[in-house]
């Protein structure tokens, strides 16, 4: 019987990978290249990188771990900070980043040269304060806050013990022979050999190397030593540099007897480095650094990465520091430190569920093309990896225990509030209570907040109203997760002292949420993806339920957490424990996407043109699931779900969402409530059939952060299930926002998102799919479809005199009756000569200041072509010793002035 190997999966986004590599030289990054075990980039796959990322990446897996590579520019700490701050822009969940390359090491503590040292400190001994007579250094580790993750020291304190200092000589040992077996192979230009102890020679810390007579070289000979560039690059042979200096090591005596291949097991010191942008080349000054702050070594780009990224460095000692070293060990030590740092993270613990996707084959059956797919017996062991029963029996048992937990945390009045939660979230209650919450703080001074927790809150209820429909799970369990959440939120909201920090706290918690369209087909397919994803939601109800003891405080100690400013420190392992989930969501999910992607090829191989083959799978998945938690999938209600949801995708992606955030977030409390008193707004607000209210006002004047209080206004207002609150904001620096058929689109995705498909709208769709791009009068009829539904639709749109004419009057075609909002429409353009009423408005609306505005209205102005009206204007105001009136604006402009005036 053959033994399992396993086959590992390439990851699908680039934040699957935890590990970091990085490099200064290029020998070094040669080094790190050989340690890869496979590289996921080799057949031309790219991950790419965000936008404004210089660095050139690659990327690979190390044992069980998914590792990109990045080769530093330059060397030096400026460098590290900045490479390292694009790195994580690109690669958002880098956990732990390697330093490994070459350095100069202090023999004081025993080490010869190809010894590795490992960093459990760092200390930048260029940074400091200069004193009359003395250099005061200041530790990195006080200047930087961040200090290495607690399971970082961990794996480093196991380094220090015996134990683990042999595992790491001995694993080294087998890394380096294999790496140089590869360079070998792969024809690399080093070969990475041991270089031997003949050529490793330490000179007394005084005894520098320098030319020895004044005739050969009267700057090294002179009164005052002076560094020189042809002594430097000479080697100590060369300068005949006296042996009667040689400083003797027991060490090294030992190695001169020993074969070669106990040469290979360096050393490893684990202790602090010191790093600076300067070569350490002086052995006075080496031991006088290295004896002031305890260090074991000297490099230069570690203080730069230190506070970007947990980091540990690891090089290769290839020389002394001091003024006789030279480069010929540096291929050896760059290899020496690639080893050391293969071992170390073969021993980095992944947590569960975070390991590398992969799948069990059979040995002798690597030839996919030539093999038929197996047999339901064998397909189950391709498919287990998804369908294993989690060891708490089901998969939801962790998110019923954490709200369990949060109610018995709970006081009367706080129980009442839960219970009066009893309706499951539908698509809008995001909106609603987020306006209501900013409605509440009206009082208080400043900007509004609630927008802080919109992703928390929208990632919550879309995970509700997913378990809400699954088989099995407890009915009332969708209603517990998102009352904690909801109720927690309207507590903090309650705690005068903590509102502003915790707002804060669960904002970024709101970033870790994993996305309903990115699980939502897959979720019924994984039970470990189900899973994965209850164990996040418990991780955040936990962290509610530690709000609510916050709030049980009495109010002093709770004033005292306020004093010590305390409180963001105590949610931290909160804030880890949901990152850790957060990257098991991930990882299930690349595994279901990865598993499903590939039963289906194995079955559709296996029946060519069967258009039954998904049906097939899932089948089989549902017989198999149901053995172990009689859980079940509905096959056509996934093919329903997942076809509906394309269309949805296909009809729009345009995010109308982030504007009314971010215009949330600049509003100040209080802001349009002059508005909501009018006579106007509230006979729109409150008509019994289609009304239209038109607000119009000067540039930059606030209008849009107006319609998002009009928004809010109306959906906590309008609460009735069918009344249906959309809204659009077009924006002048988003041409695509400006189009008719980009407006329309998001109206009607936002109504069926929310109201489903009514009879005949789904064929509509595909009809309308098929003769992309979508005709605007098809959309009209769509529109029109979806309002049928409702009671009411309100439909608000801002900056409509962003759009040309065309698109405007496109827009006011298309919802004739329906439109019962229209925000900001006002032509401000000189359209002609003759249009007095044009004029009169663009000149009654120009601000008094602003610069950034009158650009903008400019751009506006040359973009409808109507440049030469304005110039003609602009001239004759320019010209005027007094102010004109519009009536003489209009017969100036229309006059032609002769080149030649006559006397």
């Amino acid at each position: 019987m053959s033994i399992p190997e396993r086959r590992y999966t390439p990851p699908l986004f680039r934040r699957d990978f935890h590990v970091a590599i990085i490099c200064a030289l290029p020998l070094e990054y040669d080094a790190a290249c050989l340690i890869v075990d496979e590289f996921w980039d080799q057949d031309g796959k790219q991950y790419g990188r965000t936008s404004g990322d210089p660095n050139t990446y690659r990327n690979g897996r190390i044992g069980m771990h998914n590792v990109v590579l990045m080769l530093l520019p330059n060397m030096g700490k400026v460098t590290g900070a900045g490479s390292a701050g694009s790195l994580r822009t690109s690669y958002t969940r880098i956990n732990l980043a390697f330093l490994v390359g070459v350095c100069g090491g202090v023999p004081a503590h025993g080490m010869i040269l190809g010894d590795v040292v490992v960093s459990d400190d760092l200390v930048q001994y260029d940074f400091g304060k200069q004193y009359p007579g003395q250099f005061v250094t200041q530790d990195t580790v006080q200047v930087y806050p961040r200090a290495q993750p607690k399971d970082i020291r961990s794996l480093l304190t196991y380094f220090k013990t015996e134990s683990g200092k042999r595992d790491l000589r001995v694993d080294t040992a087998k890394h380096m022979s294999a790496l140089q077996d590869a360079a070998v192979s792969q024809g690399y230009t080093f070969k990475y050999q041991y270089p031997g102890p003949a050529n490793d020679n330490l000179f007394a810390p005084t005894y520098r190397h320098k030319h020895r007579e004044a005739s050969t070289c009267n700057i090294c000979c002179g009164e005052v030593e002076l560094f020189c560039d042809k002594a430097a690059a000479a080697s100590c042979a060369e300068l005949a540099c006296d042996e009667a200096f040689l400083v003797p090591r027991p060490r090294l005596a030992n190695h001169r007897g020993q074969k070669s291949q106990h040469n290979q097991r360096p050393e490893v010191f684990i202790g602090r480095i010191a790093s600076a942008d300067r070569v350490m080349k002086s052995g006075e000054h080496r031991d006088q650094v290295a004896k002031q702050y305890n260090a074991i070594a000297f490099e230069m780009e570690g203080a730069g990465l230190w506070d970007e990224i947990p980091t540990i460095v690891v090089k290769g000692i290839c020389d002394y520091a001091d003024s006789h070293k030279n480069k010929s060990w540096q291929p050896f030590a760059a290899a020496t430190a690639a080893g050391v740092t293969k071992s170390i993270l073969n021993r980095y613990n992944v947590d569960d569920g975070a390991e590398l996707v992969l799948s069990t084959i059979n040995e002798t059956n690597h030839d996919q093309s030539n093999s038929r797919i197996p047999d339901t017996g064998s397909l189950k062991s391709v498919m287990s990896s998804s369908t294993t029963t989690p060891s708490t029996g089901s998969w939801w048992k962790s998110l019923q225990d954490a709200a369990d937990d949060f109610q018995r945390a709970l006081n009367t009045q706080q129980c009442k509030q839960l219970r009066n939660i009893q309706a499951v979230p539908n698509a809008t209650s995001v909106l609603i209570f987020t306006a209501q919450l900013d409605a509440r703080n009206r009082e208080r001074k400043g900007s509004s907040i609630a927008s802080r927790f919109h992703s928390i809150l929208q990632s919550v209820r879309d995970f509700s109203a997913i378990i809400h429909d699954s088989t099995g799970c407890p009915p009332e369990l969708s209603i517990h997760l998102w009352g904690s959440v909801k109720l927690t939120i309207i507590v903090i909201f309650g705690l005068v002292s903590h509102y502003e920090t915790l707002s804060k706290v669960f904002m970024n918690l709101g970033k870790l949420c994993p996305q309903l369209s990115e699980y939502n087909t897959a979720f019924s397919t994984s039970m470990q993806l189900q899973s994965s994803l209850a164990d996040f939601y418990a991780s955040i109800i936990r962290c509610c339920k530690d709000v609510i003891k916050i709030a049980q405080r009495p109010w002093h100690e709770q004033m005292f957490g306020t004093l010590w400013d305390s409180l963001e420190l105590d949610f931290e392992p909160h804030a880890n424990e949901v990152r850790r989930y957060s990257e098991n969501v991930d990882h299930a999910l690349s595994q279901a996407k990865t598993n499903l992607k590939d039963r289906m090829e194995a079955e559709q191989r296996n029946n060519p043109g069967d258009r039954k083959v998904t049906n097939s799978v899932f089948s089989k998945m549902g017989k198999r699931s149901r053995k172990h938690d009689n859980w079940q999938v509905d096959v056509n209600e996934w093919r329903a779900k997942e076809r509906k949801q394309k269309l949805l995708d296909s009809l729009s992606t345009h995010d109308y969402l982030t504007p009314l955030k971010q215009n949330r977030r600049k509003r100040q409390n209080g802001t349009a409530e002059w508005l909501f008193e009018t006579q106007e707004f509230n006979n729109w607000s409150n008509a019994p059939s289609s009304r239209l209210l038109w607000c119009s006002g000067k540039i930059g004047s606030g209008k849009t952060i107006l319609t998002a209080s009009v928004i809010d206004k109306v959906l906590t207002e309008k609460q009735d299930p069918d009344i249906f609150v959309s809204f659009f904001f077009i924006r002048f620096d988003d041409a695509e926002s400006c189009k008719t058929d980009v407006i329309l689109k998001s109206i009607l995705w936002q109504i069926l998102d929310t109201t489903g498909f009514s009879d005949g709208m789904e064929s509509l769709l595909e009809e309308s799919q098929r003769n992309s791009p979508y005709d605007p009068k098809d959309l009209s009829q769509m529109l029109n479809l979806a309002a049928l539904q409702l009671k009411g639709l309100y439909i608000i749109i801002d900056g409509l005199d962003e759009c040309s004419k065309r698109d405007r009057d496109g827009l006011l075609q298309a919802f004739q009756s329906l439109f019962l909002f229209r925000q900001n429409i006002k032509i401000d353009a000189l359209c002609s000569q003759h249009c007095d009423d044009d004029i009169r408005q663009t000149i009654r609306d120009l601000p008094k200041d602003l610069t950034e505005t009158f650009k903008r209205a400019l751009r506006r102005i040359t973009a409808r072509r109507n440049a030469d009206v304005a110039s003609k204007s602009f001239r004759w105001v320019a010209a005027a010793n007094r102010p004109l009136s519009v009536d003489e604006l209009r017969k100036l402009s229309s006059l032609r002035l002769a080149r030649n005036i006559p006397d």
